[in-house]
């Protein structure tokens, strides 16, 4: 097998928030916009400006807030644009490094609409294989239309996709060819209302769409086929997840022809709300390879599925696929109704389209409400000296002030047991590991480093997991594992998924963990006076993750004292940017100020 693997027990993820940024003045006058998308997804106006182009030069210098730019019939190689690799090149968009290349990343921009002359004769392309081909950072109204996209024929696998949405809204993607090496064809985070119509996704290494913490994704009336496949190793290759949303708010596949895939598992859900599969056609499909996933793997709430047909799939793997790790839903798939269905129930269903245009969620569409932003009202504040009281006080907008000089969670009267509403335990071989799921503004404030322990027992367990939190603040307090304890650790002292604006001060995290701080899929972190020790393997392992400052950190006796970085974007230590690969900071740290990120974080 050739594939690499990455962790398959991914945890729940919920809904983040999302801060929309419009763009700044242009030369170009702008024209009205409608109001923002409503619960079906309204476009706003088309803005007035056009401008045509030609070259890839012109069309990097056309980018900018409210207008249309046309492309003229031809390719358009971004890897041969005259500034590619500038950094400080456009002021609406940026070069950032991809480990082979670079990847043009389009930022702060409200009102671009992107229009190929024709799917057939215009596409934009780029060469190096762990770029996307087009990514969108904070992008309001932003439309692609009437184009292909995708890498360039040459040697080796991907690790970048296609288009890679983040922290964008009213995203609309209409007639476009999206196709592989490109690991997926669309991923989106922190994102509101990314709508796909009429599009292709063909030939995509890992799958078609995954999803981080968004709300309203639709992919509509479109195809996605021969996923799962490489063109070095044939059938010998696999996709992960084909159609993937994490932590969503509203994720739907209508009138979608899906077949000729080779992948793990077809539908995932973690932790979404209202994953819809209407009038689709499930046909000849590979799934379940090596005994790990199926046709659903679903983790919270059901999938809902009508008028889709499952026909000819050959599965190698259960058709519902639980995870040990992972709190997996009852009933997984469920009918308009809300009934349960089984797999024969599925396999014997016909296809009948449904009304895409017209469809509506079953449940109210927030659309990142103002007061999601912050917590309102006055902060819930509680004092802890028992792990019970520590578990009894977890929870949105509170403070938590650890008054004991130790807290072992493996003390809690509940432990290893169905948890709480803002918590649950999680089985890691070894004992249970505490996960915190889904808080917003929490803040667990120790007496000082010297004088407050969190602590774990179980070496396998992290001292304390986040899953798709956001406003986490730790701050003055030690954390590791039980040190008389036998045996290696397997568990990190601090772990995140899914989770943005966190900040971690003035503590000591110190092993026997494997890392000091591990993290994916998040953003926003500021980690500042902290000391991470004695760790089997780095201070820091960050996977997917962007906008990380480490401020005045020590980390040593580690097995590597520095950072393990995949899959990153902006991360900081002081004020030197580094990049994907090991980091191990010199000696000495410089100070900097919260603001010395491209971006305030």
């Amino acid at each position: 097998m050739m594939k690499k693997r990455t962790n398959k027990a991914l945890l729940s993820l919920i809904l983040v928030l999302l801060l929309v940024i419009t763009g700044f003045g242009s030369g170009i006058a702008p024209a009205a916009h409608a109001e923002e998308a409503g619960p079906n997804g309204e476009d706003s106006t088309r803005p007035e400006a056009v401008i045509r182009v030609s070259t890839v030069d012109e069309l990097l210098d056309a980018i900018g807030p409210d207008r249309v730019i046309q492309l003229e019939d031809g390719e358009y190689n971004l890897t041969q644009a005259s500034t590619y690799g500038d950094v400080s090149a456009g002021e609406y968009w940026h070069w950032v490094d991809a480990w082979d290349g670079y990847q043009l990343v389009i930022r702060n921009v409200a009102g671009l609409w992107l229009e190929g002359s024709d799917v057939q004769r215009c596409s934009i392309v780029t060469e190096p294989r762990y770029a996307n081909v087009l990514a969108a950072d904070s992008c309001d109204d932003l439309h692609i239309s009437n184009l292909t996209a995708g890498h360039t024929p040459g040697e080796g696998y991907c690790s970048g996709g296609v288009l890679d949405f983040y922290s964008c809204s009213r995203v609309r993607v209409q007639n476009c060819d999206l196709y592989g090496c490109g690991t997926y064809g669309i991923t989106a985070s922190e994102s509101l209302s990314v709508i796909a119509k009429n599009t292709v996704i063909h030939d995509c290494t890992y799958g078609a769409i995954e999803t981080f913490n968004c709300e309203d994704v639709r992919f509509v009336d479109g195809t996605i086929r021969h996923c799962g496949y490489s063109k070095e190793h044939g059938s010998d290759w696999y996709a992960f997840n084909l159609l993937h949303a994490h932590g969503c708010n509203g994720f739907a596949v209508l009138n979608t022809e899906i077949s000729d895939n080779n992948t793990e598992t077809l539908f995932q859900s973690s932790y979404t709300q209202g994953f819809l599969i209407s009038g689709c056609s499930a046909r000849n499909n590979i799934v379940g390879q090596y005994d790990w996933g199926g046709m659903f793997f679903v983790s919270g709430q059901p999938v809902t599925v009508s008028g889709t047909e499952f026909v000819g799939n050959q599965l190698t793997g259960p058709f519902f696929h639980a995870d040990a790790d992972t709190p997996t839903a009852g009933v997984p798939v469920v009918d308009e109704n809300g009934m349960g269905m089984d797999q024969t129930a599925l396999e014997g269903m016909t296809r009948v389209p449904c009304d895409a245009d017209s469809y509506t969620f079953s449940f109210t569409v927030e659309y990142f409400p103002e007061e999601d932003q912050q917590a309102t009202g006055e902060a819930t504040v509680s004092h802890v000296t028992t792990a019970d009281e520590f578990l009894a006080a977890i929870g949105s907008n509170s403070v938590i002030y650890v008054d004991a000089p130790l807290i072992d969670f493996s003390t809690a009267g509940n432990y290893g047991g169905t948890g709480g509403v803002n918590y649950y335990w999680m089985d890691v071989y070894d004992g249970p590991c505490l996960v915190i799921q889904g808080v917003r503004n929490l803040k667990i404030i120790g007496q000082g480093t010297d004088q407050t322990t969190l602590q774990a027992t179980p070496r396998y367990a992290d001292v304390l997991r986040f899953d798709s939190c956001s406003g986490i603040g730790i701050s003055d307090l030690t954390a590791g594992h039980l040190r008389e304890a036998p045996g290696s650790c397997a568990g990190d002292v601090f772990e995140f998924t899914g989770c943005r604006d966190v900040e971690i001060a003035n503590c000591g995290l110190f092993g026997c963990g494997v890392n000091g701080i591990g993290a994916s899929d998040s953003s926003d972190f500021i980690i500042r006076n902290t000391e991470i020790y004695e760790c089997s393997e780095y201070g820091a392992n960050l996977w997917n993750c962007g906008h990380f400052l480490f401020q005045d950190c020590s980390i040593h006796d580690c097995y590597a004292n520095g950072l393990m970085l995949t899959g990153t974007d902006h991360i900081l230590w002081n004020t030197q940017q580094v990049y994907d690969g090991v980091f191990e900071p010199a000696n000495g740290n410089a100070t900097i100020t919260k603001y010395g990120l491209e971006r305030p974080l």
